[in-house]
């Protein structure tokens, strides 16, 4: 049986790996301990992946008004170069909702 790391299986269904550890500690992914680390079964990153291939809409939209909301506080708390204007434009295609 293959296994994946978190962070690849998170890349594989396009989800945080937070996200990730959750449906293991759900039981949604099958999963086990190794030196630390978690390793998740390969055959049910790609289950859970043909189980979900439709999109929640109403997930994506609060995704995108979560990354919105956590870009603003960025913006707020950081110190942005007058003319430095960089960060927003290069994370909007995370913000598209549509085509």
């Amino acid at each position: 049986m293959r296994r994946l790391a978190i962070p690849d299986a998170a890349a594989m269904l396009g989800l945080h790996p937070s996200e990730v550890r959750g449906l293991v500690e759900a039981g949604r992914l099958e999963g086990v301990q190794a030196g630390g680390r978690w390793l998740i079964s390969r055959e049910s990153v790609l289950r859970l992946g043909a189980d979900s291939s439709e999109p929640d809409l109403n997930d994506l939209e609060a995704r995108v008004a979560d990354l919105e909301r956590r870009l603003e506080m960025f913006e707020s708390t950081h110190r942005v170069d007058a003319g430095d204007d960089r960060l927003r434009p290069a994370l909007q295609p995370l913000f598209r909702t549509t085509e």
